[in-house]
């Protein structure tokens, strides 16, 4: 029997996909369920992972991938594991599957259209939705994530929204008609919840998620991970691997608080594409903002605005340091600072990267076998 329809939950970035996510995670009612495309080494509901390694021609270069640290012949085992968690989930006897990644953009246009040709080869239509952010909210969001991610480097340009080139794509290769777009706003989602108004979309009750699932990062703590990202990077390099840098992330989220992280909205607005927002104003059918774009003063020098940590913040960071057995001086520069307390996670994770290694290893070899 032929899937009826899928639902393609494309994201964007920032706008309740991991809320979504989890709250789907297992969901199945007879009628309508979430894809089960989770492998050993992956066992996240985000299907973004999937999807990419399996249609990405360059899936050794996936950030997912090269934030673990693999090997072309690792990711070639995972895809080969994932291929088989995908065909699996488009076999499934239900009226209705979802699939949910907010990374699926990320595939180019000949790439998506062979994801649109297998999809459609199991199912009878092909629904995408796409939640969409306006541009201030979802920079300073999204340049919190990267650091939390490790992809800030130094003198790069903010994680621009890029409308058209997420989004235009998918208009012509799935057709107007079957690509929906939501605001992403409070005041217009249904009680003021992704998980809530996606359900009421695509006509399911799933288990409601209890909080956000995103927790935040004070300003204090962002701009910390950006000064050991930007003064730090060939270290942070050097060391390859998620485990640390997220270990630090945990710390200063329970360690170093205070009000609320935002992006500087001149600098914003001198950056921000005015024609893009348009586009996809236009083709959404709703506006995402009301002040005018790149009236500010161009020269805003945002790297010196980021280095700068609140006394309170430094006083928060050292005493936290203390319960580490680390000795802080407040004359030392706070990146030197940060620096001690990631060289510290990876003195801790040494061992737990080896055992990462070792499972990547499995993996691949895993591929190989499921391959022959």
């Amino acid at each position: 029997m032929a899937i009826n329809e899928i639902i393609l939950h494309i994201g964007m970035h920032k706008t309740g996909t991991t809320a979504i996510q989890r709250a789907l995670d297992g969901y199945d009612d007879g009628k309508t369920a979430y894809g089960d495309l989770k492998i050993w080494g992956d066992r996240g509901p985000n299907h973004g992972n999937a999807i990419e390694t399996l249609f990405r021609a360059d899936f050794e270069n996936i950030p997912y991938h090269r934030r673990h640290g693999r090997t072309k012949a690792h990711v070639a085992g995972y895809r080969l594991l994932y291929r088989r968690q995908f065909d699996r989930a488009l076999s499934l006897d239900r009226a209705k599957l979802i699939l949910s990644g907010e990374a699926i953009p990320r595939l180019r246009r000949a790439e998506l259209e062979a994801l649109r040709d297998e999809l459609l080869l199991r199912a009878r239509k092909v629904t995408v939705i796409a939640y969409v952010r306006e541009p201030v909210s979802y920079l300073s969001s999204m340049f919190q994530q990267r650091c939390r991610l490790g992809h800030i480097e130094p003198g790069a340009a903010l994680p621009m929204p890029r409308y058209r080139s997420k989004f235009a794509k998918f208009v012509r290769v799935f057709g107007a008609d079957n690509v929906h777009f939501v605001k992403f706003d409070r005041t217009c989602l249904r009680n003021g919840s992704s998980v809530e108004d996606l359900a009421y979309r695509i006509d399911i009750r799933p288990d409601l998620p209890s909080g956000t699932s995103n927790e935040r990062l004070s300003a204090d703590a962002t701009r910390l991970l950006y000064l050991l990202l930007t003064r730090h990077s060939a270290e942070c390099r050097k060391v390859n691997h998620v485990r640390p840098l997220s270990q630090t992330v945990h710390f200063l989220q329970d360690n170093v608080t205070g009000p609320a992280f935002a992006l500087p909205t001149a600098h914003v607005y001198s950056q921000l594409d005015g024609d893009d927002v348009a586009w996809v104003e236009k083709i959404a059918g709703f506006t995402l903002q009301t002040d005018s774009i790149g009236h500010c003063d161009p020269s805003v020098d945002l790297d010196t605005d980021l280095a700068v940590i609140s006394p309170e913040g430094i006083g928060k960071l050292i005493a936290a340091m203390d319960q580490l057995g680390l000795r802080g001086n407040p004359d030392t520069q706070p990146s030197d600072l940060i620096a001690q307390v990631y060289r510290h996670f990876c003195r801790k994770s040494f061992l737990k990267l080896r055992a990462r290694r070792a499972v990547d290893a499995f993996v691949s070899l895993s591929g190989r076998v499921a391959r022959s």
